[in-house]
């Protein structure tokens, strides 16, 4: 009885270290970067761009930031509602932090990293989808080239991109005709980056790693178990699994820190959100397939890219299922040869 309790015991145990190791990453991934513009003493006809609204399904909203308070500590999202809309700029705006453009969607209330000096930049490849037709367009940069066009998408070549990606200000650095009432609204559009797309490929192929070290994992503490039942005849077994158990969660840690999914293709709440990925990710496929179809190389080495490493992460899945069902079996068919009596000898 106290070697079945002390068992669940440990796979308790070992399942609170595994969910804090996790959370804590979790959380690190889902804080999104967001560049500011500083309005110290602001006068009545100073104005921000109208592309720093950002909007959901209660409309639109302007965000500030500010250090928060009590338990909420660090940098915090917080809305600004008194200012006014006129010609594609926002006025009767207060002192303080407006956030411009962000590395994804922002909720209220969460803590959020602000873009500071020295700027980052990167050469990037930039995905516009338009679903009721790519419009009239221009780029506010000089080295920004279209690769290829299709009905519906866009594919930008920004070389000197900032980093991180920020959706609104790619949107925003693809200038189009807007109408009277285009910030009434959220945007028809879509903007996605190719570097971000190649980096969460890459952590999907970490995460796969990862998934396949927490199934050894409780192979391993499917192995102890039976182990100890015989504690004194398998001390060395015991200790052997133990060292074992000890390189695999670090191997958790190390890989979970390595995992580097990029905030722009994550989700607003949940990073579980399997819904959102599905929805994103088609819509993203679908774009860069016919985008390869009229040419766009960059567009195809991102679908081969993609699929290879998809493939590869199920590859390195059921390596570690079978693994760890493997440990398990042949440590049982050890034990049943361990089990069986030695032949005795006649004696001479």
């Amino acid at each position: 009885m106290k070697r079945r309790v002390l068992c669940v015991f440990s796979l308790i145990f070992w399942l609170i270290i595994l969910c804090t190791i996790l959370s804590a990453r979790v959380e690190q991934l889902m804080m999104p970067t967001v560049e500011v513009e500083e309005l110290n003493m602001p006068l009545p006809e100073t104005s921000i761009s109208a592309d720093a609204l950002f909007y959901d399904e209660l409309g639109m909203h302007l965000y500030k930031t500010a250090q928060g308070f009590g338990w909420d500590t660090g940098m915090r999202v917080y809305e600004y509602d008194g200012f006014i809309l006129d010609d594609g700029r926002l006025s009767q705006l207060d002192y303080g932090w407006f956030i411009l453009y962000a590395t994804r969607d922002l909720r209220l209330g969460e803590e959020v990293l602000v873009r500071e000096e020295p700027y980052l930049y990167m050469d990037d490849t930039w995905v516009a989808i338009y679903p009721n037709g790519v419009p009239a367009y221009s780029f506010a940069s000089d080295t920004m080239t279209a690769l290829a066009q299709t009905d519906t998408a866009l594919l930008v070549s920004a070389p000197g991109a900032d980093y991180p990606f920020m959706e609104g200000r790619a949107r925003a650095s693809i200038e189009t005709e807007k109408s009277f009432d285009y910030y009434m609204q959220a945007p028809d559009s879509a903007v996605y980056s190719l570097n971000d797309l190649y980096r969460f490929m890459n952590s999907i192929l970490l995460l796969a790693l990862l998934i396949s070290l927490i199934l050894f994992s409780i192979a391993i503490w499917v192995r102890c178990c039976k182990l100890s039942r015989e504690r004194k005849k398998n001390r060395w077994a015991l200790v052997r699994n133990g060292f074992l158990a000890a390189l695999v969660v670090t191997g958790i840690v190390l890989v979970s820190q390595w995992i580097n999914l990029p905030n722009s293709l994550l989700p607003k709440t949940r990073i579980t959100d399997f819904s959102y990925y599905a929805a994103e990710f088609s819509a993203l496929f679908s774009a860069l397939h016919d985008l390869a179809g009229q040419g766009g190389a960059a567009a195809e080495n991102a679908v081969r890219y993609a699929e290879s490493h998809v493939i590869l992460a199920g590859v390195v899945v059921l390596a570690g299922i079978l693994l760890s069902v493997g440990k398990i079996i042949f440590g049982a068919w050890r034990d049943k040869i361990r089990s069986k009596p030695k032949p005795k000898h006649a004696a001479w």
